[in-house]
């Protein structure tokens, strides 16, 4: 019986090891890449125009994303697909309606995969959102991912030009 206890003990600590070596923890991101501002503005264009990202903060037909950002990293170039780490800030806007103060909207770190189908992962609220991003970014940015983005006001800035000039 000690043999066979002895041996399920050591087949449960090699999956567990194997698991976490061919893992899902993704590799450190690449900080103040040149890339990092174009990727971040290619994987907010694909937010803004991905279906399923549309319906992030409302059902109700006729709304879409307008989205700033700023990069926090990028997964190294010999990783397939690239991968963007960004804070972004989104806004949803209806045509034709002029109403800037009540719009939905979302501000949080995001992992956008460069697929095509373009892939993005946001962190889970409430009491899961630390857990979440363990899961979802490298250890070289979740620091980073929990203390919320530096430049915040510029970014918001941005966004509500961006969503005026969009609503004219």
């Amino acid at each position: 019986m000690t043999k066979r206890w002895t041996a399920l003990i050591a087949a449960i600590a090699m999956i567990g090891t194997t698991s976490t070596a061919c893992g899902s923890e993704p590799a450190d991101a690449v900080i103040g890449s040149p890339d990092a501002a174009a990727a971040t503005e290619q994987a907010l264009r694909a937010l803004e125009a991905d279906a399923t990202f549309g319906q992030e903060t409302t059902q109700d037909p006729g709304w879409h994303p307008i989205c700033a950002g700023r990069p926090m990293g990028l997964s190294p170039e010999d990783v397939d697909p690239r991968t963007v780490y960004a804070w972004i800030y989104c806004k949803w806007v209806r045509d034709g309606v002029d109403d800037g103060a009540s719009l939905p909207g979302i501000a949080s770190p995001v992992v956008v995969h460069l697929t095509s189908p373009m892939r993005y992962e946001l962190p889970q609220d409430g009491d899961d959102y630390p857990k979440s991003i363990d899961e979802i970014f490298p250890p070289n940015l979740r620091e980073a991912a929990l203390g919320g983005s530096p430049e915040e006001s510029a970014v918001l800035a941005e966004l509500d030009a961006k969503v005026i000039a969009a609503q004219k």
